[in-house]
């Protein structure tokens, strides 16, 4: 009897925590692959639409397939950058603001990640400004995913 109020107890203090890990995880909308094999997806923040703005706050992340990580180390040797642990590179995350009225976008930080969370590189934009999207571009798409 002790074993099975000890196993249903743990199920209740388990269960909670399986339930937040797969819902966190589905927040991400994925929608593309890259040619390396690389997987893009983004998930909105949030929404401000005071005083006539139409700002969005939106996260987007890469995760790197194994080729695409080889590529990615190849264009940081080519620019001199340090490549020292990028060798287990899982994901990098942007956080980003989208302003859907001015078809703007602005870079706030990056964080690049081992597959544990562990922080490899991480950076903030002390001074973000407002870029006008480049057609075709990474920018445009996720403001086209998110002003919609």
């Amino acid at each position: 009897m002790k074993k099975i109020s000890s196993v249903v107890c743990l199920l209740f203090l388990v269960l909670p925590l399986i339930i937040s890990c797969q819902s966190n995880s589905s927040d991400w909308m994925e929608y593309r692959v890259d040619n390396y094999g690389n997987v893009y997806s983004y998930k909105k923040g949030n929404i401000d639409k005071n005083n006539g703005n139409y700002i969005v706050q939106v996260f987007y992340k890469t995760v790197y397939s194994e080729k695409g990580r080889e590529k990615y180390l190849q264009e940081r040797r080519e620019k001199k950058y340090s490549t020292e642990g990028y060798d287990k590179l899982s994901h990098t995350v942007y956080s980003t603001e989208v302003d859907c009225k001015k078809q703007e976008i602005k870079l706030l930080s990056v964080v690049e990640s081992y597959a544990d969370g562990e922080k490899l590189f991480s950076w903030s934009n002390d001074k973000p400004e407002w870029i006008n999207t480049i057609p075709g571009s990474e920018g445009e798409t996720v403001l086209k995913l998110n002003c919609e």
